[in-house]
């Protein structure tokens, strides 16, 4: 019997695997300093987007199933980093659940606002194995950018 059928856990080469295929897969969107590349807001709305329609298209989306990042490179412009583009709006979403993002939505989309900064704010990669206590960028400081973004 496998240490992995004995306790439901992957042998420890099994997970030395997967963390490199999740860093690998990760990494593509974060320079050498380990800050998530700047996109497009445009694009990043329209990732944003095809998110939501999807999941309201597709109910078995919002419950586990996986979607192919070859299908969102559509919503963003030629040669964008899609992989970044999921990341920002994976943060939003990460920051909304928390409770963080007060007023940055108005009929049930993220603010142009939020956009605008969300696309190009410092954000670093999270790291497999490291445990957080929240956002790996400062919030407080995106709500400031975001407020100051706001059209008058």
């Amino acid at each position: 019997m496998t240490n992995e059928e004995r306790t439901g856990r992957p042998e420890p080469e099994a997970q030395e695997s997967e963390i490199k295929q999740w860093e690998k897969l990760w990494g593509a969107c974060a320079s050498e300093d380990g800050f998530v590349v700047a996109v497009d807001p445009a694009g990043l709305k329209s990732f944003c987007r095809m998110g939501r329609e999807r999941a309201t298209e597709q109910p078995g989306a919002s419950t586990g199933q996986a979607i192919d990042i070859g299908v969102y490179q559509s919503a963003c412009s030629p040669g964008a980093n899609v992989m970044a583009a999921s990341y920002r709006v994976n943060m939003l979403g990460f920051c909304e659940l928390m409770g963080l993002l007060p007023g940055c939505k108005r009929d049930g989309d993220y603010t142009d606002a939020v956009f605008q900064v969300a696309a190009t704010f410092p954000m670093k990669l999270m790291e497999v194995g490291v445990t957080y206590d929240g956002p790996p960028f400062d919030v407080e400081e995106f709500m400031k950018r975001v407020e100051r973004a706001r059209p008058e």
